[in-house]
């Protein structure tokens, strides 16, 4: 799965868990952040990432990227979750720890953590 991907699922996964607003989210490995902001009303997910000028929306668990037209199905199960990549049919795996987000997928483990405000 691609990073900037998994990246904005780790930011919906722990702002949809964790019942925070957050404008943040920043990857571990690499130390960078990245500025997402925008509204999660039940379901209904509407995000800007800043960073890249890319709308994340969509009625969960089907989200779309504007930017790479990425769409992923995110589904939860208690702290853990599933992500698919519909066209590619790539799949990942994750957990949440208070507002770290780790996501496993053939590339290895990511880890971010949400900037909550």
């Amino acid at each position: 799965m691609a990073p900037v991907t998994k990246l904005w699922l780790a930011y919906v996964a722990a702002r949809i868990k964790s019942g925070r607003g957050a404008m943040y989210i920043l990857d571990l490995q690499s130390q960078s952040t990245v500025r997402i902001g925008g509204t999660i009303d039940g379901d209904r997910v509407s995000l800007y990432d800043y960073d890249r000028g890319s709308l994340i929306w969509g009625t969960l668990p089907h989200l779309t990227d504007s930017a790479t037209n990425a769409s992923a199905c995110l589904r939860f199960d208690g702290s853990a979750f599933t992500a698919t990549q519909d066209y590619l049919g790539e799949r990942a795996k994750g957990r949440l720890i208070d507002l770290d987000v780790e996501i496993e997928d053939a590339d290895g483990i990511s880890v971010y953590r949400l900037i909550a405000v």
